[in-house]
């Protein structure tokens, strides 16, 4: 399958030099949302099987489908960390489906880094109720619910796999309209069909 991925250079230059890459550090995001991170790594050791190699901790990340079936490949974007851009690579790279798990983009920034259910009206009252109960809606710390309530609300989240999943209320676009993403555990050199080079100026 052909995706795309945007990476920091040192990971292509990792992946140069070893002819295999992986993810060895937590980004910001993985900090601020570890529940959700910590969640969608079970389900790749879940679906896609343990990481081949023990120092794999963390999954990779790229784009299936950027917006829509007309619109896959997403446009280069430099990153910037503490308002100063860095060095990346925009790898194109053809990897095997079955070493993939693909997911519906926006349910997942939108429902699972948020702490919020999908699908399930009866789960939502319960926690309307609890949060009318102990000081309001509290948007991307799951941990401020008791755990019967968080396993629930995790449990709902696996409809970001069902890529044809629709509701009125969560998501209503079909797959052909869905912007998809997926993990993977590591980028092999021989998967690698095109890189640009990203470095900001001194």
């Amino acid at each position: 399958m052909i995706v795309w991925t945007q990476q920091r250079l040192e990971f292509w230059e990792e992946l140069n030099r070893n002819g295999i890459a992986y993810c060895n550090q937590q980004s910001w995001l993985y900090r601020e949302y570890s529940f959700a991170y910590d969640w969608l790594t079970e389900q790749m050791r879940q679906r896609l099987g343990e990481p081949p190699m023990a120092e794999i901790k963390l999954p990779l990340w790229c784009w299936v489908q950027y917006a829509s079936y007309k619109c896959k490949k997403p446009k280069f974007r430099p990153n910037s960390e503490n308002n100063k851009p860095y060095a990346e690579v925009y790898i194109e790279a053809d990897i095997p489906d079955e070493m993939l798990l693909q997911s519906n983009f926006n349910l997942w920034a939108w429902h699972c880094l948020n702490g919020w259910q999908i699908g399930d009206r009866q789960l939502q009252k319960e926690i309307d109720a609890y949060n009318d109960n102990n000081g309001g809606r509290h948007n991307g710390d799951i941990n401020h619910y008791p755990q019967e309530l968080r396993e629930r609300i995790a449990k709902s989240w696996q409809h970001i796999f069902d890529l044809n999943y629709r509701n009125r209320r969560y998501h209503n676009q079909p797959k052909r309209n869905t912007p998809i993403q997926a993990t993977f555990w590591l980028m092999r050199k021989e998967w690698v069909r095109s890189i640009r080079i990203y470095k900001p100026k001194e």
